[in-house]
This record gives structure tokens, sequence and C-alpha cells, in this order.
């Protein structure tokens, strides 16, 4: 937990976001060319707010000081 800050979540929303390696499928367009794109918003957001969740637990167990996952973009 000591080794997670701020600045290594917004790179891992960014990743998710926009990598192509984030995606188990590559997706397709309706020609079947595989469109370089990270996760859907919804997606990105699902995972954030689990990992968000995980680190809010941390907190109130007092196994963290604060919250890294605050004010993510």
């Amino acid at each position: 937990l000591r080794d997670i800050d701020h600045a290594g979540i917004q790179s891992w929303v960014t990743w998710l976001a926009t990598s192509p390696d984030a995606r188990n499928r590559p997706k397709r367009d309706s020609d079947g060319k595989v469109i370089e794109t990270g996760l859907s918003p919804a997606r990105v957001h699902h995972a954030y707010q689990v990992v968000d969740q995980v680190l809010r637990f941390a907190m109130r167990s007092k196994l963290i000081a604060s919250n890294p996952a605050n004010d993510v973009d």
C-alpha cells in the first residue's frame, strides 16, 4: 500500500483510457480493422471506483494516512 501514490494511479487511469494494451480483445470497426483505443469511459470509471473503495477501506483501517486516489482525473 505504501508504494501506491497519486501519480501512479493517475498514470494507470490514463493508460486504461488510452492504451490498446489495456483491452483483452482489440476493438474493431465495421470493416474488421483494429481501432487503437483503450477501455470505454464506463470501464475505466468502474476500475477506478474499485481501487478508490479499496484505498478508502485501507484509510479507515488506518493502514494508510490518506487516499492517493483522491482527485484523479
